[in-house]
């Protein structure tokens, strides 16, 4: 289950930084 939250977070990092980095 931690690692499954860990995970989680770590794809809503990269979502965010491809997010902020390259404005749709």
């Amino acid at each position: 289950m931690q690692e499954f939250t860990r995970q989680y977070q770590d794809g809503c990092r990269r979502v965010v930084g491809l997010e902020l980095s390259s404005p749709l």
